[in-house]
Parts: C-alpha cells; sequence; structure tokens
C-alpha cells in the first residue's frame, strides 16, 4: 500500500474486515469473492494506492511459527515432538472420536 496505509486499515476495520498490518503489507482475511470489491472501495475512498494484491500462502517458517505456538517451546528436537504427551490438537481429535497418528 502506498500512501495512507493507517487511514485504509482503519477504514477496512470499519467495512468488518479482519486487517494485520506490518508496515505497507496487510494480510485481510478472504470472507468470499467480494472482499476483493471490498479492499479496493476502500482503497479508493481513503486515497490509497494498493501496489499489489494477491492470495496469501503461508510459508514452511510461518507454518513452523504457527506449530510452535500450538505445541509450545518446550519441545526442543523431533524426539520431544514425537514422545510428547497429547497435545490440543490430539485432544480436540480424540474428541471427536478420531485417530491421530
Amino acid at each position: 500500500v502506498w500512501g495512507g496505509a493507517s487511514k485504509l486499515e482503519q477504514k477496512l476495520k470499519d467495512m468488518g474486515q479482519s486487517v494485520r498490518r506490518t508496515g505497507r503489507i496487510m494480510r485481510i482475511t478472504r470472507l468470499d469473492e467480494s472482499t476483493y470489491g471490498t479492499i479496493l472501495q476502500a482503497a479508493a475512498q481513503t486515497e490509497c494506492q494498493i501496489r499489489k494484491m494477491e492470495d496469501y500462502e503461508p510459508s514452511l517458517e510461518d507454518l513452523f511459527i504457527v506449530i510452535m505456538d500450538r505445541l509450545g517451546y518446550s519441545v526442543k528436537s523431533s524426539k520431544d515432538l514425537l514422545t510428547k504427551s497429547l497435545t490440543p490438537a490430539m485432544d480436540h481429535a480424540a474428541l471427536e472420536g478420531r485417530k491421530v497418528a
């Protein structure tokens, strides 16, 4: 986003969008196809220029961070990961009657 990223972020939030911003980069949760139009409308209303808009695919680093947040930083090795007691995800699966390898 060029020029007025803060204004655009606030406008999108006012329009009910979930926005996560780092500097000029914004990640907006796509609810459906109308989300793109909402973003463009907000940019026009705040006179901001969108430099690039694309669907986000998480990197391996992003996935690693999510895994560590869910499992905890006490996991120091693959051995710890594979021999730890039930994780929250495994507990949830067990409640649903699913088997987790």
